[in-house]
């Protein structure tokens, strides 16, 4: 067991540098695509795909290694450091971008607060992905973090009950391959179903695959959690 705790916390709670060299590929890409540099890449938006599966893998070995520690997850405790590392950035942010907006009249000021109140609920891409307000402003970068904490609502509460319940590896794993499954069906259904490319690209139920493939690929290394304290 102590082995395995080891394990859990080598790419769970330290820091991995082969991980920094994947955030520098997605940056690139994310910026080539873009077109912010002279050079062209045809597929540089999979660089936030990498993103999220980095983000899914991180979250689950963190989340892992606390319930290999205390037997336990504190969920307060986690969404306490989601709003203390987020939170501030981000209001600094928004700030920057009301500033913008007004000085250069790129939209109105009630609709700068109308879109920053939609970011601050993590729901620009929702409102991109139903067309609510297609606006490129600057709030509009938000998406993807909207993605991720709408994802967090939900993951580390069924992670930690499956944990508590003391469910088997084998069970965890399999129930993340049969959804990811489900939402690559699904994405296919609204693309044959005439869904146009911006709901495919925002909706969370067609890019959570990504996330959670992270999640699958964190839970791989662990031995069951279920494992009696006696055997240590």
């Amino acid at each position: 067991m102590e082995r395995a705790t080891a394990g859990m916390e080598s790419f769970g709670s330290r820091h991995v540098p082969e991980l920094d060299g994947l955030r520098g590929i997605a940056i690139l890409s994310v910026i080539v695509h873009h077109q912010l540099t002279p050079f062209s890449l045809s597929g540089g938006f999979l660089g936030v795909d990498l993103f999220f599966v980095l983000s899914g893998f991180l979250i689950t070995g963190l989340l892992g290694a606390e319930f290999e520690q205390s037997k336990t997850i504190s969920l307060r405790n986690f969404y306490m450091r989601r709003v203390l590392r987020l939170g501030p950035a981000l209001l600094l942010y928004l700030i920057a971008c009301l500033l913008v907006t007004y000085h250069t009249q790129l939209l109105g000021t009630f609709q700068e607060l109308k879109l920053i109140a939609i970011a601050l609920a993590y729901s620009t891409n929702w409102r991109m992905a139903f067309g609510w307000d297609a606006s490129l402003d600057p709030t509009a970068i938000i998406w993807s973090l909207s993605i991720e904490e709408q994802f967090y609502l939900v993951w580390p509460v069924l992670l930690s009950g499956c944990l508590a319940l003391k469910l088997k590896r084998r069970f965890i794993v399999g129930g993340l391959v049969v959804v990811i499954l489900a939402i690559a069906i699904r994405r296919y259904w609204l693309l044959s179903s005439g869904a146009n490319f911006t709901r495919l690209y925002y909706g969370t139920d067609t890019r959570a695959d990504a996330l959670l493939t992270g999640c699958l690929l964190a839970l791989l290394p662990m031995k069951d959690v279920s494992i009696r304290n006696k055997s240590c």
